[in-house]
């Protein structure tokens, strides 16, 4: 599988830290809370925020996108350096919860367990966090 190329940006003073940028244009429908580290920064966005973790020189591989978006933000001090060919796998290490299912027979009470309660949530279909004018 190729992967796609990815642009090297860097940052002229931060290093080895979470830089985030934040993208006023894009405002979010409602409040975004963030994870805490290390997925997030455990803050809350009210706009479109990128999270750019630089290594030890400062740099952080984006995609083309990403770096035309960082353009159009005022006064962000990245500077593009070079194309990476072949980036490497960029992978998120979250926390999995694991629940055992049981079957229950509709409209039949199952007595909570240990003080626990038993409840429905109900998702919508759609699990990406919609933005304003997207």
């Amino acid at each position: 599988m190729a992967l796609m190329p990815g642009i090297r940006v860097q940052h002229p003073t931060e290093r080895d830290c979470t830089f985030t940028l934040v993208d006023s244009s894009r405002p979010y429908s409602a409040p975004w809370t963030c994870p805490p580290p290390p997925v997030g920064c455990a803050s809350t966005h009210l706009f479109k925020t990128y999270h750019l973790r630089l290594d030890g020189a400062g740099a952080a591989i984006v995609s083309r996108e990403i770096v035309e978006r960082l353009k159009r933000i005022p006064g962000q001090p990245f500077q593009i350096i070079n194309e990476v060919a072949e980036p490497p796998a960029q992978r998120l290490n979250m926390p999995t919860l694991r629940i055992p299912l049981r079957a229950i027979r509709p409209g039949v009470d199952q007595p909570p367990r240990s003080g626990l309660r038993l409840f429905a949530l109900r998702l919508p279909l759609r699990m990406s966090r919609p933005e304003v004018g997207e």
